[in-house]
């Protein structure tokens, strides 16, 4: 089990007294530093992968060295090949992936989506942003939507783990995106159990816009953590297209790589 920790204060409520005596905020995350680093000596974080003791942590991922040199960058044109040029028809631009799913992976996005880690899906974002260096650039884009849940399964988890990914890639300009234009109308079945041609029918008319006059004419960006066929990014491309907007690219953290493709790669 993954110890870990928590700030031992909760900066929620400024300015604050104790005893009278005013402390100040900059007082507070000194001491703040102190107890975490202190925490740290006596219960040192665990990789959320395989257990270890995390030795350099990087800010807001618990997660060891070799776990993180474990993941493996997709190849540019590999998206273009193996899922855009299977939808047919195809409403995305541009796809973008940044790591093949592995086993550190499954682990991480699971947490992030059943565990509450919330924060990770920021850093892990802000992570693979560096590593794959293969970014639209953002006067390309004018909004930044990501891939909704349904409302009963948002409230179940808490939060849409998409947003937290498009906040890590997008961070310069989180200003531009936007949870309030495009609906999940329905609940669907989990994609991992279906096949292809299940897939598009399960996503089928299961998303729609809202707020056309700000879509119209603009250029989006999707959001989502895994993409496999591409139907859902697809079918929420479609939608888009349908209201106006000029052109729909997406970005994923990962997808699933079979058989033979994954001797092309090379580690990060």
């Amino acid at each position: 089990m993954n110890h870990g920790y928590r700030s031992a204060f909760n900066f929620k409520k400024y300015p604050r007294q104790a005893g009278g005596v005013f402390i100040s905020m900059n007082l507070l995350l000194s001491l703040n530093k102190t107890v975490e680093g202190i925490l740290q000596l006596i219960y040192p974080p665990l990789c959320l992968v395989c257990q270890t003791t995390i030795e350099h942590r990087i800010e807001g991922m618990d997660i060891c060295q070799n776990c993180l040199q474990s993941l493996t960058i997709i190849p540019p044109d590999f998206a273009t090949e193996n899922i855009l040029n299977r939808l047919d028809p195809c409403f995305l631009d541009n796809l973008i992936i940044c790591f093949a799913f592995n086993d550190t992976l499954q682990v991480l996005i699971h947490q992030i989506k059943y565990g509450k880690f919330q924060r990770l899906s920021e850093s892990l974002a802000k992570f693979a942003c560096l590593e794959c260096q293969k970014m639209t650039p953002a006067e390309e884009i004018d909004l930044i939507i990501p891939v909704p849940l349904h409302r009963i399964r948002e409230k179940e988890r808490g939060f849409n783990q998409s947003l937290g990914i498009s906040r890590g890639f997008f961070e310069p300009i989180r200003d531009r995106i936007r949870t309030d234009l495009l609906l999940r109308l329905r609940e669907t079945r989990t994609q991992t159990e279906l096949n292809r041609d299940e897939r598009i029918i399960n996503v089928r008319e299961a998303f729609e816009t809202v707020k056309p006059a700000e879509l119209y004419d603009r250029k989006i960006m999707l959001v989502d953590d895994v993409v496999t066929t591409g139907s859902t990014l697809n079918e929420c491309a479609r939608v888009l297209k349908n209201a106006g907007v000029v052109s729909v690219e997406a970005l994923a953290l990962a997808t699933p790589v079979f058989g033979e493709k994954q001797d092309q790669f090379t580690l990060s």
